[in-house]
């Protein structure tokens, strides 16, 4: 069975070409044959010194990654980066630019750290309407700061029940129970293992149902290894004997219907 990574990055890691290389020789060599990226360049007050200064715009950004996917069908998708505090409201290229390739963009991308607005700020409305327009699940990084907790992408979620969300990383530094528990509350909130073990994985696709969980890495963050760290290892080998149809909705089948991908 091919696998499917759904939270990927294109960036300068340490050069755009080498992080391009990485990912889709990261891919060969662990079996993953679909990848969505986003691209982290385009974050408008990085955390990591690795990302320029100063960041590119929303729409540069999806058109390196629509590059990307267009020299790679059916392999790479975009997840469109969004920047609510610098562009208040999504403009019409960017707008444009999805609803054009709307065959390859599957998700909007936040990144609260990153971005410095959490997904429950009224100022997230525009883009909120562009994901409902849209028909687009929202991807939104979550962490133990302030902007990125599990509980204000919760509330974002509670008040926008028509909208699909991911809690990538399940609430990243954390023992990810809470963030389990919280999406309970939220039916339309999905879960992605980037950075999140497979013990934890397991407990959330039990508890939150097989549907809810789908395999993600942060690939390239690491280079070219990052799918043979331990952490990703675990899913991709399998080690937790899952029943097959678990495995197969958790390593792909889950992230085929969620982001409405047609092979």
């Amino acid at each position: 069975m091919a696998f499917i990574d759904a939270h990927v990055h294109l960036a300068t890691w340490p050069t755009k070409g080498e992080c391009k290389k990485n990912i889709l020789s990261g891919m060969e060599r662990f079996g993953i044959d679909i990848s969505i990226v986003s691209h982290a360049d385009c974050s408008s007050f990085p955390g990591d010194v690795r990302v320029p200064c100063p960041p590119i715009s929303a729409v540069q950004g999806l058109t390196e990654v629509l590059e990307l996917a267009r020299e790679n069908p059916g392999k790479i998708y975009a997840s469109a980066w969004i920047k609510p505090l610098v562009e208040p409201e999504p403009s019409a290229e960017l707008t444009k630019l999805i609803c054009d390739n709307r065959d390859v963009v599957v998700a909007l991308k936040l990144h609260p750290f990153c971005e410095r607005i959490s997904p429950c700020d009224p100022r997230m409305e525009p883009y909120y309407e562009l994901a409902r327009h849209q028909n687009l699940p929202v991807l939104c990084h979550t962490a133990l700061d302030f902007h990125s907790s599990i509980g204000r992408l919760i509330l974002a979620a509670k008040e926008h029940p028509d909208i699909r969300f991911v809690a990538a990383h399940l609430e990243l530094g954390s023992d990810h129970n809470y963030a389990i528990n919280a999406l309970k509350e939220a039916p339309n909130v999905f879960a992605d293992t980037a950075w999140v073990d497979a013990l934890s994985a397991k407990k959330a696709l039990d508890e939150l149902g097989d549907d809810r969980v789908f395999f993600g890495t942060d690939a390239p963050i690491d280079g070219e290894n990052t799918l043979g760290e331990e952490i990703y290892l675990s899913y991709l080998k399998n080690r937790l004997g899952l029943p097959e149809t678990q495995f197969k909705a958790l390593m792909r089948e889950n992230a085929l219907s969620f982001y409405n991908i047609h092979e």
